[in-house]
């Protein structure tokens, strides 16, 4: 074992390479002194990074605490590593869940939940001599964690064209928290249906929301909540994410090594294959750029590599194997629904073909009765709101909840890929034959072919031919090699033949492949040559990854992602407002505008920035202006009253928004960008315009003091 004197200049290196790493980063990001930028980044690192660091320590000490009662029979090793890493991940994202919902996640409840978890990874640590590290394959991605940390720190918005600049953050991953904090409880908001779905890693963000005693609104108009001060509280959730992205490289990476442990791979060679596995994960551009946004996919992949490894080469009794691993993918369901079907078939069937038929069913019925446990506060909580446990989904057999029939067929409409089965096997693997030429690359390249993905699905199927066509004399008691390159292509295949029928056919919904892919390519490339030249192999393919990440961080933003990393949040929402610089910026102008007076958002559904009070809905939600036209129809005088009923003094339209929801048959019918207009013309008086965004800001005008006949509820 490397002793503490042998293990200083290995991490000393890690180190340093990523300082160096961090300057090659901020230098091709253009627009930022990479000195002045390294020192942003340490700053952000103690205010943003500090309580997302504090949340996953925290993970880590509760799937110790609940390992060594769960887990007691196991040996330590990767794979115990693997499980504990999800248990705890689970655990915490559960506990802020359900604390949230019950109104009782104080920032006094916060801290003590993190206290606990923190202290018992410390007592862990300090009892616990470390293995040592070891130079692996993994530590070729170290550039892409740079990236990662980089990205994590610039504003929402500023970076990656495939997310339009993380337009799910601004609309409702982030905006559903800042309710929470306004309310003091998580609860499903009817103007935002996003908040309806489980909400785990939100409830997460919300959690590190109280642990820094984020400040409620104040009624002047000042910035509050995750948007308070410069913002840091904002860059702590993408940070959270990032961290839950290099949680989910190390967990694959462990799941890889008990798996190679498992078909008779030598120490040497499991070393490889979970550098690989790890490098691979953290390398990949997709990765990078969900995982330093506010999203929640990240979760998805850690819980979903733990329950490979549990499902895989745990040694429990049937039961509690099938109970863990349906609750570590029922958690997973709860941070992303979609693993529902992205992760629940294949991980069934590594775990069916990993045990002897006689425990098939207590493994299944285990399995399923422990994830329906796990997923059962999310369908009580919609129950209780709405009548539909699972809202907005299946809404023809539980109902619609608030929504009208039309709404819900817009929304089932949208998520639906329109085509035969033709194009969605051309979109999946190639190119999406309904987009225009000049359309973005995520739209032309909606499946496994998008740019983002690299090269990592073509190296999955050559993995996936080498392991089946490569025979080799082997003597293990587990698993056969080619039976666990069967297994986790069959994984593999049920992942995408989900994905082909059951979405509307978007890359970034793909990411759960990488807890099957990761795996793959690095036990194959292990077990098929020596160890010379499967490290060649592998870190070849890591290598194109990280160039390639980063290559397509330096195209962001113009060719200038960093250029406006330090101004940040503050920049975004006007605090201090220039006029020569933030004229041509619609939230930061209207923040000054309004100055704390009610401004509905028509067209628009990213508040984030806004500190003056705004209304506003998602896309499928009741939309203010179509409720008042359905009340008085033919009476667009009533309209404006019924809105200045409700408050509001100014309308944002966003007029070219509303031209692109109403040409893809989204936004409430009643509402056109020409008819608003008109309306807006007559009724409200323009007061700011930002033409090349295609936005209008207006004062509605007085209307006479008449009885109210039916203002917004």
């Amino acid at each position: 074992m490397p002793t503490q004197g042998s293990r200083t200049p290995v991490i000393l290196a890690a180190l340093m390479g990523l300082v160096l790493s961090l300057l090659l980063v901020l230098w091709m990001g253009g627009g930022t002194d990479p000195i002045d930028g390294l020192g942003w980044i340490l700053t952000t690192t103690v205010f943003a990074g500090g309580p997302a660091v504090i949340y996953l320590l925290a993970a880590l000490g509760f799937g110790d605490l609940i390992g060594r009662a769960v887990l007691r029979d196991m040996q330590p090793g990767s794979g115990r590593s693997a499980i504990e890493g999800g248990i705890g991940l689970g655990c915490m994202l559960t506990v802020s869940h359900a604390l949230g919902v019950l109104g009782i996640l104080t920032p006094i409840v916060a801290i003590v939940v993190c206290a606990i978890g923190v202290a018992v990874f410390a007592r862990r640590l300090a009892r616990t001599q470390a293995a040592g590290l070891q130079p692996t394959l993994a530590w070729i991605a170290i550039p892409t964690a740079a990236v990662l940390i980089v990205a994590a720190s610039c504003a929402p918005g500023q970076l990656w064209d495939s997310e339009f600049g993380g337009y799910d953050a601004l609309s409702y991953h982030l905006p559903e928290v800042q309710a929470w904090i306004e309310s003091g409880q998580i609860e499903p908001l009817q103007h935002n249906v996003y908040s309806f779905l489980p909400s785990y890693v939100e409830s997460a963000f919300f959690h590190l929301a109280m642990l820094t005693d984020a400040p409620g609104p104040t009624g002047t108009g000042a910035s509050w909540g995750l948007i308070a001060g410069d913002g840091w509280r904002v860059l702590s959730t993408q940070w959270l994410h990032a961290g839950l992205a290099v949680y989910a490289a190390w967990i694959v990476a462990a799941a890889t090594g008990a798996i190679g442990e498992r078909t008779g791979l030598s120490a040497g060679q499991r070393r490889i294959a979970s550098g690989i596995a790890g490098g691979l994960t953290l390398a990949t551009p997709w990765v990078v750029v969900v995982g330093s946004l506010a999203y929640n996919e990240m979760a998805v992949i850690a819980l979903g590599a733990s329950a490979l490894a549990t499902a895989v080469v745990a040694d429990l009794g049937p039961w509690k194997k099938g109970a863990l691993v349906g609750a570590l993918v029922g958690i997973a369901c709860g941070a992303k629904p979609t693993a529902i079907f992205m992760l629940s078939p294949a991980i069934g069937v590594g775990m069916l073909a990993a045990a002897p038929r006689r425990m098939w069913f207590a493994m299944i019925v285990g399995g399923v009765a422990a994830g329906s446990v796990m997923l059962s506060p999310w369908m009580v909580r919609n129950a209780i709101h709405g009548g539909n446990p699972v809202f907005p989904y299946a809404t023809t057999l539980f109902g619609t909840a608030h929504w009208s029939a039309e709404q819900a067929e817009r929304f089932a409409t949208a998520h639906h890929f329109d085509g035969s089965v033709l194009d969605r096997i051309q979109t999946g693997f190639w190119i999406n034959p309904a987009a225009d030429a000049q359309a973005r690359a995520v739209i032309r390249w909606r499946g496994v072919s998008n740019p983002q993905w690299g090269v990592l699905f073509y190296a999955a199927f050559v993995a996936i031919g080498a392991g089946l066509v490569c025979r080799q004399k082997e003597k293990t008691d587990g698993l056969r090699s080619q039976s666990i390159v069967v297994l986790l292509a069959a994984g593999l295949g049920l992942q995408l033949l989900a994905w082909l029928t059951l979405t509307h056919i978007q890359s970034r919904f793909l990411l759960p492949c990488v807890v099957i892919i990761a795996p793959l390519i690095g036990l194959v490339c292990a077990r098929i040559g020596r160890a010379r030249v499967a490290s060649i192999v592998g870190g070849t393919l890591v290598a194109t990854q990280m160039v390639w990440t980063v290559i397509l961080w330096g195209g962001q933003a113009g060719g200038f992602p960093t250029g406006g990393m330090i101004a940040g949040v503050r920049f975004w929402k006007g605090e201090p407002f220039t006029v020569d610089e933030q004229q041509d910026f619609p939230i930061a102008s209207t923040n000054v505008i309004a100055d704390g007076s009610l401004v509905y958002l028509l067209g628009s559904s990213t508040p984030l920035y806004f500190r003056t009070p705004v209304l506003y809905h998602t896309t499928w939600d009741r939309s203010p202006l179509g409720h008042a036209m359905r009340t008085h129809p033919g009476e667009p005088a009533l309209w404006a009253r019924s809105l200045q009923d409700a408050g509001v003094q100014y309308i944002l339209a966003d007029f070219a928004e509303l031209d692109r929801l109403t040409r893809s048959g989204w936004y409430d019918p009643l509402i056109t960008s020409g008819g608003a207009m008109a309306w807006l013309d007559a009724h409200a008086e323009p007061v700011a315009g930002w033409p090349n965004a295609g936005q209008l800001l207006y004062r509605l005008k007085p209307t006479p003091d008449t009885q109210q006949q039916g203002g917004l509820p």
